[in-house]
């Protein structure tokens, strides 16, 4: 297959080289012109006693983001601006697990309460019954926050 020319004298190789610089500067343009959909926030939380949850962060660029106690098992994630749009953040937590001694089966509930607080919920239970909101489930529990553009 013959390449064609794009300059008269130029060699095959440098039609070539110069077609491929071409081509990565468009993909380049593409690339760089591109946004983020989402911006995110994971971490693994810990929550103690009656102790606001505290995380470590694997990932932010959401900004600053903080955790407040407030009642058993209730636990609020707080940003300074109203940054969630209910139709356009994204929530997930660990459901389900069970206690490191074997004991008890916990649940988390990770949902939207308004623009600038969203909620984490706790329950316990031993007899998978009747569950009661509790502290001390978190334990390296895994978040995710994302808020689509």
């Amino acid at each position: 297959m013959a390449i064609l020319s794009k300059q008269i004298g130029w060699s095959q190789e440098s039609n070539l080289l110069w077609e491929i610089l071409r081509q990565l500067a468009k993909l380049t343009g593409i690339v760089s012109k591109a946004a983020p959909k989402y911006k995110v926030f994971t971490a693994l939380l810990t929550q103690v006693d009656t102790s606001a949850p505290t995380a470590i962060v694997l990932e932010n660029t959401i900004g600053t983001i903080s955790f407040s106690y407030q009642g058993d098992g209730i636990y609020n994630v707080l940003v300074s601006d109203a940054f969630f749009t209910q139709d356009k953040t994204y929530l997930t937590i660990e459901l389900y697990s069970t206690g490191l001694d074997g004991q008890g089966t916990f649940r988390n509930s990770f949902y939207y309460n308004d623009d600038s607080n969203l909620r984490i919920n706790t329950q316990a239970t031993n007899d998978g019954i009747s569950w009661a909101f509790s502290n001390d489930i978190l334990i390296n529990t895994p978040i995710e926050i994302r808020v689509y553009n």
